[in-house]
């Protein structure tokens, strides 16, 4: 009996680290999503306006489409983060835990799964930014991802201004990926420079159009019950991220170069996003999906390299208390 049970543990362990859990999870989260749009009267966050353009979500003003847009853009995110770690080895070991905890994240917070708003834009440009730097580590050559990387997070802070504060910290990423050169800070500088250029010049937006960001206040500070939601929330997102972070970059000291470089640029970025959400705090909302995907990543590296008989226990209690947020996003 107790072999039985050590092997039953084991492929629980494994089953949670399985695409085939990854792939049910993403298909619950929809529904989830889907029901809880019908059923329960969701407030979207309020946003503030970026460098040139109104918030996104202001531009998608059906409920439906809205709904239907930030689904597709959110499994999308789930996708790439699959595709960028196959490509790149940004997790180490054969797991799919990080994006399963993503869409865990992602559904527990109504308000940011329901509809399209800044926080799912920030958070897919931030990434596939990350991505497209990571793949430059000590090829100094590579200057057009630098500019789709810059040009991506320069797009981005026309939307939201936060997008600026990132670029800063993809530039010391250029040095961790030990590409930091003349031609790359002209690639960087080029590439946050485009956006602003190709706006003005097509006549897309006028000079008095752009703006220096206002951070009104989004947060919901009438209503004390969501506020405390969303404040835990982004706590617990940030926790999970900090810790397991924090655990990885010791785990990994003794790896090879590439690997502390890429670790370590996530790490920094995780630190970038939280201390920027509690600077910005009246900004909080929309942060959120960004925290909650370093969070999974982070959380997912530190169980895919510590797979052990009964490591299934802690991460099964990760998810519930996701499980936990999201009765409790719905009852409010």
């Amino acid at each position: 009996m107790a072999i039985e049970n050590k092997i039953d543990e084991a492929d629980l362990t494994r089953a949670l680290h399985s695409r085939a859990f990854t792939i049910i999870v993403t298909i619950l989260s929809v529904v989830a999503a889907m029901a809880v749009s019908s059923l329960y009267d969701v407030t979207p966050f309020a946003e503030n306006r970026g460098i040139a353009f109104s918030a996104v979500g202001s531009y998608v003003t059906d409920p439906n489409v809205s709904l239907a847009v930030n689904i597709v853009l959110t499994v999308g995110i789930a996708l790439f983060l699959v595709y960028a770690n196959g490509a790149l080895s940004i997790v180490k070991g054969f797991s799919f835990l990080f994006a399963a905890l993503y869409m865990f994240a992602s559904v527990s917070m109504p308000q940011a799964m329901s509809f399209f708003y800044g926080g799912t834009t920030l958070c897919l440009t931030t990434i596939v930014a990350a991505a497209l730097l990571l793949s430059t580590y000590q090829q100094p050559t590579r200057t057009r991802e630098v500019f789709l990387a810059f040009f991506l997070l320069s797009l981005g802070a026309c939307f939201h201004w936060g997008q600026l504060v990132i670029a800063a910290i993809f530039l010391v990423g250029c040095g961790q990926m030990m590409i930091f050169s003349p031609k790359t800070v002209v690639a960087a500088l080029l590439g946050m420079a485009t956006p602003l250029w190709i706006l003005l010049g097509f006549g897309i937006v006028g000079i008095d159009d752009l703006t220096i960001p206002v951070s009104a206040n989004t947060l919901p500070v009438d209503n004390p019950m969501r506020l405390s939601y969303v404040i835990a929330f982004a706590v617990y997102g940030a926790f999970l991220g900090v810790v397991f972070g924090i655990l990885n970059v010791l785990k990994m000291l003794s790896a090879d170069a590439r690997t502390r470089s890429i670790n370590g640029f996530m790490f920094l970025l995780t630190l970038t996003v939280i201390i920027l959400a509690a600077a910005d705090y009246c900004n909080m909302p929309v942060y959120l999906p960004l925290i909650s995907c370093c969070g999974a990543i982070q959380t997912g590296q530190f169980f895919a390299m510590n797979i052990t008989r009964r490591s299934y226990i802690p991460i099964v209690v990760i998810c519930l208390v996701y499980v936990g947020f999201f009765v409790w996003g719905i009852r409010l």
